[in-house]
């Protein structure tokens, strides 16, 4: 009878202190929201989330894993860094999540674009367009990229990325180079 009644009270506390804690953490989720921007709102949250998950067990919202993914594309070593002090999607769950949720719009080009040095030296010589399109036995394929890339609204990795620019003085000179989806890998770059 003893040992039931110590169970009991030791069962009782341990409910109302994962209580407080529960409560707690709402109480923070609801200030962040209120206070914080969007995205560092969103952070706070998978933070908070995270302290009950394995790292292995964590799961990601869609509007987090894109913020990560802008995050990746300004610079893979930041994010890496990054990756270090808080909890964010890995590297690769971040190629899986670009390749199976951002290609499915009908979207023909999407705009992730990886910057490298030309022979002179000057950046944004080279970009890299990965392209994912079912038909890609097409001859001047490239040709076709350009009389496309005039008629379409190109969706930009992170909300700040200069389309404007990129589409009056930078797209004519750039070689483009694309990648099929996993169904297509017999396409070769151009």
């Amino acid at each position: 009878m003893l040992r039931v009644t110590i169970r009991r009270l030791r069962l009782e506390k341990k409910t109302k202190v994962k209580i407080k804690k529960d409560n707690e953490y709402k109480r923070l989720k609801e200030l962040g929201h209120k206070l914080l921007p969007e995205n560092f709102s969103r952070i706070l949250m998978a933070q908070v989330d995270a302290q009950f998950k394995s790292k292995r067990g964590r799961r990601y919202d869609p509007e987090l894993k894109k913020f990560a993914l802008s995050l990746y594309f300004l610079s893979p070593r930041t994010y890496r860094e990054l990756q270090k002090s808080i909890a964010l999607s890995s590297v690769w769950s971040l190629n899986l999540f670009k390749i199976f949720n951002l290609f499915k719009k009908d979207d023909i080009l999407y705009c992730s674009f990886r910057v490298c040095k030309n022979e002179e030296g000057n950046l944004f010589g080279n970009f890299f367009v990965k392209k994912f399109e079912k038909n890609c036995f097409q001859k001047n394929i490239g040709n076709y990229l350009l009389q496309l890339a005039r008629n379409i609204t190109f969706k930009p990795p992170c909300p700040n990325f200069p389309t404007t620019y990129l589409i009056k003085e930078l797209f004519p000179p750039i070689r483009i180079y694309f990648r099929l989806s996993q169904h297509n890998k017999s396409c070769k770059k151009i």
